[in-house]
């Protein structure tokens, strides 16, 4: 039986100015689907045979809000002098042995330069600087409790929580212990970030016009 295959993630590449993104498609053979299922804790989606769905999708307005953090955040790494800005299809192969994919992450041109350097059809094998994550119903506990246990243990520096219904983001440094300290909770005006210093991103416009 020829093998089938499932589309599972992005991999990146570099605009304009230098600044990457993740965007083209790649996949690997549906036996993996189980394996990949227990690690992100939903299946990717299948080639084929009825509608296409995301099981883990966080529906409206978890999308749009993640394409306001990207543009931030690339404006961000223009400034900074680069960085590799990826959205949620780009999967983290941690050093804790975890495999995850952030609704959004931030990697600095250090991270980037200490490697290892990202292959293509590959999971990145380094950990963020920033990580994002958008709750959801389904997903509020894991990224409250599980996810940042382990983002903290891996060195990532920040870890933003975004909450749609509560419209606010939750901002938790790396504390010199290397967990997370307590959270910076915005509800208004510019968001602080010692990752993204250079971040305009005001809580009003991110929640702007999204119910």
């Amino acid at each position: 039986m020829p093998a089938r295959w499932i589309a599972v993630g992005l991999e990146g590449h570099a605009d304009a100015d230098g600044v990457s993104i993740g965007r083209a498609l790649y996949a690997e053979p549906v036996q993996d689907l189980a394996r990949r299922t227990a690690i992100f804790g939903h299946q990717p989606l299948r080639a084929g045979g009825g509608a296409n769905r995301h099981d883990a999708a966080g529906g409206f307005p978890h999308g749009a809000l993640a394409a306001r953090i990207v543009t931030a955040l690339i404006a961000h790494a223009q400034a900074a002098g680069g960085g590799l800005v990826q959205e949620s299809s780009a999967g983290f192969d941690l050093p804790t042995g975890d495999t995850l994919e952030p609704d959004v992450t931030l990697i600095s041109t250090g991270r980037l330069a200490a490697g290892p350097k990202p292959e293509h059809g590959q999971f990145l094998a380094i950990v963020p600087d920033l990580v994002v994550e958008i709750l959801s119903p389904s997903t509020a506990r894991r990224d409250r409790v599980e996810k940042k246990r382990i983002y903290a243990r891996c060195g990532v520096e920040e870890y933003w929580l975004v909450d749609p219904r509560r419209r606010e983001v939750a901002i938790f440094a790396r504390a010199g212990d290397g967990t997370f300290g307590v959270a910076q909770v915005s509800r208004r005006g510019r968001l602080v970030s010692r990752v993204a210093f250079h971040i305009e991103l005001k809580v009003e416009d991110l929640f702007a016009d999204l119910g």
